[in-house]
């Protein structure tokens, strides 16, 4: 590929600079820092940008980088003065501002037709899904808000990073892709990936409209989208808004959609992040049948793939719900192996955020709140839009009557992840709060919302039953009684609060008082 400017010709197959047809020597990482500022000549390059792409993240002077700006302007008859081709923008970076002909001709060359005659050698492929992340295409008068399309995508790229099962492809490979309409399924080919992210930017007026789409690469089917509005005044409010929900609702979106796929392959030919995404799917399910399919699938990823840490994390889950929805007999030695699950995936990555929070949650199921509440600390340190964290601290706060900050979090939860796998726990103590607060009305809202949502267990059955029964609507607290009598047997009070553990006082006074009405009724 050969970009042209002026008498210039940039020959990216040969690392060389022509003038007029003749070469000019020059240091390779100079070349480099050409190529990459005319490469991206669409926007500022920061000294950040500069650093990763260039010096391939190691550390580096300003001194260092000025230095060889300089160097890269004496080599296209440039200076510090003119700054004809390299514009250095206060406090912001640098940007090639040249003209370059063929343009739009190599925009295409890239998606379509990649060059047969330099191949470079590529790792094997990784198991792991993966996604690219796409210029955001803008449309209408935008004016001083037009950098929004190119703000978001950085902005996500750096968010989705942090998320220790998704490889996210470098901006400076994505951010070449920056056709209209792109060939998602062309792209996905080039690049190797499952995934790719897209957007659009509408400004109308004094008002602003991002809609983002996430799609499979193989078919090109959409796999979440969502669309965000908010007036100019709140640009920068809707930009954080964006970034949190798109990485609360991956965290789901991509893993079910990776389930789904693995359910078509045979078992035997499962990988080690196939079987992990597959166990998901029936660790969110609930029940003891489906707890016990997915630990046999995290075994089967673990023995695929000893390093995976996401899998012993997953492991520990299982052993969570087992200890907590009381599917064994030996809740001690339950909690001891959630514990061990989740330190041995601590082991293999300390920073991701599951293996924190599986920590979290083995503390949760001793009974510790002190030691469990450092840890989903930490779990938000590292990911501070941890939809399922939020759920865990907010009914940590309820389970102690903290009601305004477990309400807070909760929201925040739902806010980030109305899909959510936890969404029926989230809506559970959502009503908690409520009756806490002695708002029954509000609290029987919540609890009919609770039976609206699947894989309702029965600690969650138990809740519009209680807040019918605190609103004085007997005959509707019945109808659930009977209805949680009928599928889950045996159901009693002490079976609730062994799940929701509510520490002595007027509240779980109130809670057993409402099962007692229907218990006795029942006797």
């Amino acid at each position: 590929m050969i970009l042209r400017f002026e008498a210039f010709e940039l020959d990216l197959e040969k690392r060389e600079l022509r003038h007029q047809g003749d070469v000019r020597a020059s240091e390779p990482q100079v070349l480099r820092l050409l190529e990459y500022l005319i490469s991206n000549r669409h926007r500022v390059v920061s000294k950040d940008d500069l650093t990763e792409h260039v010096w391939d993240g190691r550390f580096v002077s300003d001194s260092v980088i000025n230095s060889r700006i300089s160097t890269a302007r004496s080599l296209v008859d440039d200076n510090g003065k003119a700054q004809r081709l390299i514009k250095t923008l206060h406090r912001q970076g640098f940007r090639f501002v040249g003209e370059v002909e063929s343009d739009a001709a190599t925009a295409i060359k890239i998606v379509s037709e990649p060059e047969p005659a330099v191949e470079t050698p590529q790792a094997p492929p990784s198991t792991k899904p993966s996604i690219a992340i796409l210029p955001f295409r803008l449309v209408g008068v935008a004016g001083p808000y037009a950098g929004i399309a190119e703000a978001l995508p950085y902005e996500l790229i750096t968010e989705l990073s942090r998320m220790r099962w998704l490889q996210v492809i470098a901006r400076g490979t994505s951010f070449q892709f920056r056709d209209t309409d792109p060939d998602i399924v062309a792209i996905g080919k080039q690049l190797n990936i499952r995934y790719c992210l897209t957007g659009l930017v509408e400004v109308m007026g004094n008002q602003i409209n991002v809609i983002v789409e996430v799609a499979e690469t193989e078919t090109a089917n959409i796999v979440w989208s969502q669309q965000f509005r908010s007036d100019v005044g709140g640009v920068h409010e809707i930009r954080e808004q964006i970034t949190s929900s798109v990485a609360a609702s991956l965290e789901v979106h991509i893993p079910l959609n990776e389930a789904r796929a693995a359910r078509m392959k045979p078992a035997e030919n499962l990988d080690a992040w196939g079987a992990y995404h597959l166990g998901l799917q029936h660790l969110y399910r609930f029940t003891r049948e489906d707890n016990e399919r997915a630990a046999a699938l995290f075994h089967r990823a673990i023995e695929l793939e000893p390093s995976l840490a996401r899998a012993h994390a997953a492991l520990s889950s299982t052993e969570y719900y087992s200890a907590r929805t009381h599917y064994t007999d030996d809740y001690a030695a339950c909690v001891k192996r959630c514990r061990e699950h989740a330190e041995k995936s601590l082991e293999i990555d300390a920073f991701d955020p599951y293996a924190n929070y599986a920590m979290g949650r083995a503390y949760t199921a001793a009974g510790d709140r002190e030691l469990c509440a450092s840890w989903y600390d930490r779990t938000l340190s590292i990911r501070p839009n941890y939809a399922q964290c939020l759920y865990s601290i907010g009914l940590n706060d309820t389970l102690v009557e903290a009601a305004d900050n477990g309400q807070a979090h909760i929201d925040d939860a739902l806010t980030l992840s109305p899909l959510d796998p936890f969404l029926c726990a989230m809506y559970s103590v959502r009503a908690f709060s409520h009756i806490i607060r002695e708002e029954y009305e509000e609290a029987a809202r919540w609890g009919e919302k609770v039976m609206a949502t699947p894989n309702v267990h029965a600690r969650y059955a138990c809740i519009p039953v209680i807040s019918h029964t605190l609103n004085g609507d007997l005959d509707r607290a019945s109808v659930w009684y009977e209805q949680l009598s009928s599928n889950f047997p045996g159901s009693s009070h002490r079976d609730f609060f062994a799940s929701f553990p509510f520490q002595d006082g007027a509240v779980k006074t109130r809670i057993t008082d409402a099962f007692l009405v229907h218990e006795k009724r029942q006797a």
